[in-house]
């Protein structure tokens, strides 16, 4: 194992990496990440694509045409996400609102804690929309 921060680096072939995540390398591993495979929530998925060479070229040529770099499904998924945001954040708007403000600093606080989901939300959403 290596420990972080020792300067250690791992040689990838034609890519050397000596960043500052370089120790996280064999800890990927461990839980099944590497090369082809992605994260989906908190779970490896088998990286497996049903495209052919040329049908990903045609991906790439778009995504470089249109300066995106996440696919449509990527897109789908934050834009549900981000819509979900919102109405928790409604729904927690209105709680806090009625439950939550008592007149005080806390309750003033406790409020506008809204802004954080409403954050997430926004982000997630210009994300889908802009493709980045």
């Amino acid at each position: 194992l290596i420990i972080p921060f020792t300067g250690k680096s791992i040689n990838h072939g034609n890519m050397v990496n000596d960043g500052m995540y370089s120790w996280m390398y064999p800890y990927m591993k461990l839980i099944g990440l590497k090369p082809g495979n992605t994260m989906v929530g908190l779970k490896v998925a088998e990286g497996s694509s049903d495209l052919s060479e040329s049908e990903m070229e045609a991906l790439r040529q778009k995504a470089a045409e249109e300066m995106t770099n996440i696919s449509d499904l990527e897109r789908e998924s934050r834009r549900e996400l981000g819509n979900t945001l919102y109405a928790v954040s409604a729904i927690y708007a209105a709680i806090s609102a009625i439950l939550f403000d008592d007149g005080t600093l806390s309750g003033h606080l406790a409020r506008f804690a809204v802004v954080l989901p409403l954050t997430f939300a926004r982000g997630l959403e210009m994300s889908a929309n802009r493709g980045l």
